[in-house]
Formats: structure tokens, sequence, C-alpha cells
């Protein structure tokens, strides 16, 4: 299946990632971050315990590592630290399962922000940020970006942090979901302008590849694309009603239990992470019982 037009048209390719234990991934509900690699491989966390996998961009495991600290690695960022690769992981610690019924567990304690090698070992551990509003214990943290250098707006639901390289100059990016914008700023934290408001309904993640920047969004469930002045390009894979179902990003069986969603090949359900390779192809994770892993390969 094909999805979009002209120089962003994309092969769709569903159930693309071979993960292992798939009885028990389909009893999963995965809600991580996503990398590629300088060779192209694929790191993502494992849904059914906590690990990193490895693929490769066939979707192929190469490598599954030790137990890690987190327990859902919501957001990933892969750095370079003298020619050597490593990953960050903010980890908002609620790991939803069977046992408590896919509800999210709200302990104090288990969030945590890391630096990993890429075979899973930890190398660095921040504490929780001195500030008032951590002070009853709600510290969650979900998204992590890095400069190499050290480094106004009101947010509402913030979901991801992202160093956007398309310009000379390097910009912070915070995608600011419920209040349906991007907010900009140096990274030195002084704002500099707002993007997407006439274009942007929720966004939830962002990548780039070379002048395109790549938004998820999951009100309606979508991939939007901006060109490198930031004017909308394409929204792809939109599924426009899916989002307002009965136990979104799940469903609702006949007694009111929450099982997965029916999904639907070339439609987004609960799009949650993306990352891009060297040749331009598009790596998906969705927010649902059981996950779903998407590659969308560049076909022109």
């Amino acid at each position: 299946m094909l999805v979009g037009s002209g120089p962003l048209q994309y092969e769709w390719i569903d159930s693309w990632a071979h993960l292992p234990d798939p009885d028990e991934q389909v009893k999963a509900w995965p809600h991580h971050g996503l990398v590629v690699t300088q060779v192209g491989d694929i790191l993502m966390f494992d849904p059914a315990q906590p690990r990193l996998l490895e693929v490769d961009r066939n979707g192929h495991l190469l490598r599954i590592s030790s137990s890690l600290e987190a327990q859902e690695a919501h957001g990933m960022t892969l750095v370079l630290e003298d020619a050597v690769e490593l990953l960050w992981i903010a980890d908002a610690g609620q790991r939803r399962t069977t046992a408590n019924q896919y509800k999210p567990p709200l302990e104090d304690g288990k969030s945590v922000v890391l630096k990993l090698s890429l075979d899973g070992r930890t190398l660095q551990r921040l504490p929780r940020p001195t500030h008032p509003a951590y002070e009853d214990g709600y510290y969650r943290p979900t998204s992590v970006a890095v400069s190499e250098t050290r480094f106004v707006g009101r947010f509402k639901e913030p979901h991801a942090v992202y160093i956007d390289r398309r310009r000379d100059e390097p910009e912070l990016y915070v995608a600011d979901r419920a209040n349906a914008r991007i907010q900009v700023y140096d990274l030195e934290g002084h704002f500099r302008r707002v993007v997407g408001e006439d274009i942007l309904s929720s966004p939830s993640c962002l990548a780039s590849y070379g002048q395109r920047l790549i938004v998820i969004e999951n009100r309606p469930p979508r991939l939007t694309i901006l060109d490198q002045d930031d004017r909308l390009l394409a929204r792809l894979c939109e599924d426009p009603g899916a989002a307002s179902r009965p136990g979104w990003p799940n469903a609702l069986d006949a007694n009111g239990r929450v099982v997965r969603a029916a999904t639907k090949p070339g439609r987004l359900n609960s799009p949650h992470a993306v990352a891009l390779d060297s040749e331009g192809n598009i790596y998906l994770t969705e927010w649902l019982m059981g996950g779903r892993f998407t590659q969308l390969r560049r076909s022109t």
C-alpha cells in the first residue's frame, strides 16, 4: 500500500518489526520512544519487559539488552560523545500492564532520566530537579533533548522536545500538544516564535529529514510534514474518527472491557514516536494494547 504522493510518497509496511516473545507482546501496551543509529539500525524499548531491542531496517532482531531501570522509556534521544553513540531515556515510570488492568501506576520514585550505552548499561542518572512543582512527588519526565553546548510562553501538556538543526543555528522545538502548537526557543531558553497554530492539532513527537520537519499528531492521528519554513507540505495516514472511538486508543467489547483496537492499513490509530533513517524511511510506534510498529519506506 502506498500513502502520500510525489516526493512524499511512501510504502506502508505494517507489523514491520519482529519482536521477541510474541505472546507477551500482544498483552503489552507500548508507550516508548524510537531512535535510529548511525548505521541505520533502530533502537526501541521492549513493551513486554524493561529492556532495549535493536532491529535492522527490515525489522529483524539484532540485539536484546539486559534489564533496565526504566519502566517504559517514553522519550529516547541518541547523542554522540567522543565519537561514541549513547542513548538518553526520559521515563515517566508509568508502565501499564495486565497486572494493574492497564491503569498507569503513579508511585513516586520510578521516574528517571538515564544515559545508557547502546547495550543498555547505565552511565548516568539525573536527579529529580528541585522545583516547587515536584514537591508533592509528581515528577514525570517524558522527553529529553541534548545540545553540544550548555544551555516564553505557557505550556499545556508539552509532550516532546527536539533540537532542530535544519538551519545554520540550532533551535529548541517544544511540542506544546494541548495548545496545538510548537514553541521555538534558542538554546539559551529565550522564546523566539510559535509554529503551527493554524496547521497542527496535537503535536506529540518531532523528527526531521533534510529540510523537512516530521510531526506526529494523535488527535486526529496523522503524520504532518512541514517544509524548511515550517509551512504545511502534507498530511499522511490520517484517521479522522479514531480518537472519538469509545476506549481509544484501544476499544471496548460488548461488556465494556478494554480490548485491542482493530487497526486499518494505511491509517494511524494512536502514533506516539517517530524516527527516520539516512534514506528518509520513517519508523513509527503506536500507543495501544499489543502495540503497532510501522515502516513507511520512501518510494521516490
